[in-house]
């Protein structure tokens, strides 16, 4: 039972990333990271590949989401363990990540 549950939330919780990683590259409005701070269409230089680097980074996470995802139907402690693993590093690493893309796409203002 308990696979049959781990897979089940863990398939669920992977689905949302992806589904939030494609929503990302497909907007045409530019995405945005931190709740209730949207950006504004204007702050980008090129929104539709902001858009893109910003779907990739969630459909990477997401990726790893369902290693771990698989990786129960092996070994449940094992899947938890890697599942531990990836919020430690998405915590860390995902906001760092963001903000190079904000800033390699942020308009630059006029000297």
């Amino acid at each position: 039972m308990g696979k049959v549950l781990w897979i089940l939330i863990m398939a669920a919780i992977s689905f949302l990333f992806t589904e939030l990683g494609i929503h990302a590259r497909e907007r045409k409005s530019p995405m945005w990271f931190n709740p209730g701070k949207p950006v504004d269409e204007d702050e980008i230089s090129d929104v539709r590949a902001y858009n893109k680097k910003n779907g990739t980074m969630w459909l990477s996470f997401s990726g790893i989401l369902w290693l771990c995802t698989l990786l129960g139907i092996v070994h449940v402690k094992a899947a938890g363990y890697c599942m531990i693993a990836a919020c430690l590093a998405g915590v860390f690493l995902l906001p760092s990540i963001y903000n190079r893309i904000l800033e390699q796409y942020s308009k630059k203002p006029s000297a």
